[in-house]
């Protein structure tokens, strides 16, 4: 072999080598974005005053980093198909019957134990749609809103959808996505969310629109409220004649939370108001410290029932409270003491939402698990049980360790 052949023979080495790299760098990279993409911010900014570290305020200043960019995108991805679904009911834990008998599957009662979503997940929704529930929760930064689903509201599976990505971020927001919740409104699904304004700086709640629970979703291109304060915690409720709510928290000034929960009809789209605002409940209970948030409504026996968190976020006191009305817009009163608060193991139990399921209701929501306020709010049920007096409790008024669904 001459050298002219040998030289030759060497260039192709040197080129099949570079396409087998490109080859390999091709098939790591997207799993290597998605493993990025999926790392949870270390840490929630919102304080007592939800108030930005001065770090928050430079990253996010005009003349600093832009929000996200750095941080590894994912690109739109198709929903699970039916058989990921379906896949879902395996491996769920049933209870044994007392005398050691086999049990109908069907009828026998799930077990469970916290926290059910071990990982980041704190501000937690959950909407039941047919046979299957999707929970949603706060991200802070793109891509937002991860989408989890489950059979039986013990066992949550990551979906590796999410509602924003940067492909389809809001144009009006910057950050501090925050407090999402998913309804299905007609034949749409709609996500309200808490975000930052571009344009003033304060807390905003947006609307996002998809055919799927999955997406894509299509945000209005607006706020949905934006007000000369921060408005944050959006929730959606349905009346039996139809008639369409959102209530949502309003600041009561520049870094003062002490604001009150308020509530207005929406459109029947559900993308836009028919009716007045209302104030409902401020902070007026001495548990309840600087603030409430958080609202969740349902209605039960003709009564209107606000679930509502009180306190500042990282504390040891942020509690579940309730109050009632027989009527969606004004007249709640209190229960008095907060219904669900934290034990040795959980504190600062709340953000809830409230999911109806077989008999029963449900309370699923985050908390602390430890002495210490950082990082990690997994995710966590328990059982409403419902009292004579018509209010509802939570077992001892702290989260079980685990019980039966």
């Amino acid at each position: 072999m001459d050298s002219s052949e040998q030289d030759e023979r060497a260039r192709a080495a040197r080129r099949w080598d570079r396409r087998g790299f490109l080859r390999l760098a091709a098939g790591v990279a997207p799993a290597a974005a998605f493993t990025l993409a999926c790392v949870p911010p270390s840490r929630d900014p919102r304080s007592r005053g939800r108030r930005d570290s001065a770090q928050d305020s430079a990253q996010d200043s005009p003349q600093g980093k832009e929000p996200g960019l750095g941080r590894a995108e994912i690109a739109p991805l198709r929903p699970p198909d039916r058989a990921y679904l379906e896949a879902l009911a395996a491996e769920r834990p049933r209870a044994p019957s007392a005398d050691g008998t086999v049990v109908d599957e069907a009828t026998a009662p799930m077990l469970y134990r916290n926290p059910v979503v071990a990982e980041n997940c704190p501000d937690p929704h959950v909407m039941a749609d047919g046979d299957t529930f999707y929970m949603v929760s706060t991200s802070h930064v793109l891509p937002a809103f991860p989408i989890r689903v489950s059979k039986d509201l013990v066992t949550w599976r990551n979906t590796a959808a999410w509602v924003f990505t940067r492909a389809n971020r809001p144009d009006w927001a910057i950050d501090h996505f925050w407090a999402p919740e998913l309804h299905r409104v007609d034949q749409t699904y709609v996500c309200y969310y808490t975000a930052r304004s571009r344009r003033t700086g304060r807390l905003c709640i947006g609307a996002a629109v998809a055919h799927t629970p999955f997406g894509p979703y299509r945000d209005l291109g607006r706020p949905l409220i934006d007000t000369v304060v921060s408005a944050l915690d959006p929730t959606f409720f349905q009346d039996e004649d139809g008639r369409r709510y959102l209530y949502w928290k309003e600041d009561a000034g520049p870094g003062d939370p002490g604001g009150p929960i308020c509530v207005r009809e929406l459109t029947p789209d559900g993308l836009g108001f028919a009716g007045d605002r209302w104030e409902i409940a401020r902070n007026d209970v001495d548990w309840e410290g600087p603030l409430i948030e958080g609202p969740s409504v349902i209605k039960r026996g003709g009564a209107y029932y606000l679930f509502y968190s009180g306190g500042a976020y990282d504390t040891p006191w942020y509690a579940v409270g309730v109050a009632r009305s027989l009527s969606p817009t004004g007249g709640f009163s209190k229960h008095g003491d907060p219904i669900l608060r934290g034990n040795d193991r959980w504190r600062g139990p709340g953000h809830n939402s409230i999911v109806h399921h077989g008999d029963w209701d449900y309370i699923v929501y985050h908390a602390w698990e430890g002495e210490h306020f950082r990082n990690v709010r997994p995710g966590l049920i328990d059982r409403v049980d419902w009292r004579t007096d018509g209010w509802p409790g939570v077992g001892d008024g702290t989260p079980r360790e685990s019980g039966e669904l």
